[in-house]
């Protein structure tokens, strides 16, 4: 099952914030987490009061999540002060999280300002940059661009300029009084319209955090950006509930066809006849193209694996492995299979990170069984993120040393780059490395002879 995490507020109310995340998230096929910023007093009418999380403890929850779930997709949501974004960006990046979706929550539908004056430039400088689409209404987005919208044309400009600023997608979200509900994506210099219709109720909130989740789920599941932003935007522009659209679509695209109570909400909501029958015909969305792609490739790979063994596995570990563990598959068969054991034994009880690392675990077995087997890391030679074969063995990346994320994993090649390490200590603060990750590391023998620190006794050399 795919997975999306959500970083935003909690609303009271339940109608938008990381409830109508989590909501969202899960009737749309994704297992949903959530890291919370703030928690609100509010309602649909508006916000009466803000209770921030500190950054600590924000911090905290985000690595609690990467280091057991990894999410396949990230929401942003609200995020009120510089800290705190600071916080996000920082962990996102020593994390190297995926398919970012930021919600610039700056303004509340119902006109109440959720962003504090010193958090704006620490949103434009640290997070947006790191977006792989962001998802503004028209107010955030003259805020974005600097320049006023007050029609279609405007909104393509500002969708335009925000694109080129921060070097990702826009989903610029009309409504506002600019159009009739018609949203812009703006990607790689050209814009695509959603046609949407308004639906005129003046206590509706939490559509942004609906829209945004949305196309996290979906990118979190493979599809492209423009699918993810489709998939989502036609039944619920309708006015089909959102929830009850992502099930009925969900259904469609795996040729399930419509219930009959579907077809009564969507003939309610003025749903054409038209789309109503073309969603019955529809038996399994995946084109030819795609399935022969699927055979070419699996031939190539089934080639080098019986051919070019050692090149499979060290493409496999370092492009398909989610979950490889240096500590518990790269000591040796006995201690992998003991593992494996641990793990069996637990049944359905066994975390997703336990079931995703005996998968990758049952490739290792597979290359201890034909013969081959690992070269123990070294600091100098190994690569970040890439498994290296070495005579007629493989050196795992760095990345595979538990907790040592693929920044802190870079920074290890970059600073050993830079000459050798002196002592423990001088790698800590080469490396940025924590004193846990370094504990690890020494029990595993990954240090040789480099000394605990730098100081030396007098009497080190005296001959007794």
């Amino acid at each position: 099952m795919k997975t999306a995490l959500t970083i935003a507020g909690s609303d009271s109310s339940g109608g938008a914030g990381i409830q109508a995340d989590i909501k969202t998230m899960t009737a749309n096929g994704v297992f949903a987490m959530s890291a919370i910023t703030a928690l609100t007093a509010q309602n649909t009418t508006g916000v009466t009061d803000i209770f921030e999380t500190t950054p600590h403890f924000l911090a905290e929850q985000l690595d609690a999540v990467f280091t057991d779930i990894y999410p396949d997709a990230v929401k942003i949501g609200m995020v009120s002060s510089a800290e705190l974004i600071g916080t996000i960006a920082d962990k996102l990046q020593e994390y190297g999280a995926k398919h970012i979706v930021v919600d610039p929550v700056m303004v509340a539908t119902s006109g109440s300002k959720l962003l504090r004056d010193d958090a704006v430039d620490a949103l434009t400088a640290r997070l947006l940059p790191m977006a792989e689409v962001l998802t503004p209404n028209i107010p955030e987005a003259e805020i974005l661009s600097g320049m006023s919208i007050k029609n279609a044309a405007d909104m393509e400009k500002a969708a335009q300029t925000i694109s080129e600023k921060y070097g990702c997608a826009v989903l610029c979200k009309g409504g506002h009084q600019i159009n009739d509900a018609d949203d812009l994506l703006w990607r790689s210099g050209a814009g695509k319209w959603f046609r949407g219709r308004r639906i005129d109720n003046p206590n509706t909130h939490g559509t942004g955090c609906t829209l945004s989740s949305a196309i996290a789920s979906n990118l979190a599941k493979g599809y492209d950006l423009d699918t993810s932003v489709e998939r989502v935007i036609y039944l619920i522009g309708k006015g089909v509930e959102s929830g009850l659209a992502f099930t009925i679509m969900e259904s469609v695209r795996k040729g399930k066809g419509l219930r009959e109570e579907w077809i009564q909400t969507m003939k309610e909501h003025d749903v054409p006849d038209w789309y109503i029958w073309s969603c019955k015909l529809i038996k399994y969305m995946f084109p030819k193209a795609h399935a022969a792609a699927y055979v070419m490739m699996a031939y190539r790979i089934a080639w080098y694996k019986v051919f070019h063994p050692l090149a499979y596995y060290a493409a496999f570990f370092s492009i398909r492995a989610t979950s490889f563990s240096y500590e518990l598959m790269c000591m040796g068969k006995e201690r992998l299979e003991y593992y494996m054991a641990e793990i069996r034994k637990k049944g359905d009880e066994a975390s997703k990170k336990e079931q995703d690392t005996l998968k990758d675990m049952r490739i290792v077995q597979e290359m201890y069984a034909r013969g081959f087997d690992f070269v123990p890391i070294d600091l100098y030679k190994a690569k970040a993120h890439r498994f290296q074969i070495i005579g007629d063995k493989l050196m795992p990346a760095l990345d595979t040393i538990e907790g040592l994320g693929d920044k802190a994993a870079e920074a290890v090649v970059d600073a050993a780059a830079k000459g050798r390490f002196l002592s423990k200590d001088d790698f800590r603060d080469r490396t940025k490395v924590s004193k846990t990750v370094i504990d690890l590391m020494d029990d595993m023998d990954l240090f040789g002879d480099i000394p605990q620190s730098n100081q030396f006794s007098l009497f080190d050399n005296v001959l007794v």
